[in-house]
């Protein structure tokens, strides 16, 4: 898009990089392997919509759209370039995520939950 520009970012401060997250419209992550993209979830947090490929965990996340090639990449980030309510819409249900299941408490009342049954099962033996 004319009006638009790609910044690629790599070996990045960790100020740097929020403060680009800040200033973007969305993030794109192409990496092949992930097993929880943290990199997503600080997109997610700041209500930015993502585009990335399909590994580990991220096509359950919400707030995005999850590709399986370069070719269907570049269709997203086309999409999501020339459709600012798409952009809001995933933007919002990311931030929502975020905030419902994404987020300290919930964490830890899952490892704490581990860690119970983890317990039970070892007095069990």
């Amino acid at each position: 898009h004319k009006r638009r520009r790609i910044v690629w970012l790599e070996k990045q401060t960790r100020s740097d990089t929020l403060t680009s997250f800040r200033e973007s419209d969305a993030f794109v992550l192409s990496s092949k392997l992930e097993t929880q993209p943290i990199a997503i979830l600080e997109a997610m947090s700041l209500g930015k919509p993502w585009i990335a490929r399909e590994a580990g965990c991220i096509n359950r996340m919400d707030g995005g759209i999850c590709v399986r090639s370069v070719p269907g990449m570049a269709s997203a980030m086309r999409a999501l370039a020339s459709n600012s309510e798409l952009r809001i819409r995933l933007g919002a249900k990311g931030r929502l995520a975020v905030e419902s299941n994404y987020n300290y408490e919930r964490y830890g009342h899952s490892y704490r939950t581990l860690m119970k049954e983890l317990v039970t099962l070892r007095m069990a033996k």
